[in-house]
């Protein structure tokens, strides 16, 4: 089967610091929490504004985003 995956629109979430709540009625689930730096989630944001699919065509609009859980639980959330 051949399949063709082209995407217009793409949005990524990295959770830069986790959660510090362990709510039981989540849906996200109970994921272990992390530390990335801004670097590094510049790097992750390079990877993918570069992306090519096999035809060659990048992604129309692009999206970013530094949370998925809990999106003031970095001292410096207001910045990012």
């Amino acid at each position: 089967m051949n399949t063709k995956w082209d995407m217009q629109e793409l949005t990524v979430a990295v959770d830069m610091a986790g959660c510090p709540n362990r709510c039981r009625h989540c849906w996200l689930g109970n994921h272990k929490n992390g530390k990335i730096s801004t670097d590094e989630f510049r790097n992750i944001a390079e990877q993918f504004k570069n992306w090519r699919g096999i035809n060659g065509v990048g992604i129309n609009k692009l999206g970013f985003a530094t949370w998925w859980r809990e999106p003031d639980f970095r001292d410096d959330y207001q910045e990012l």
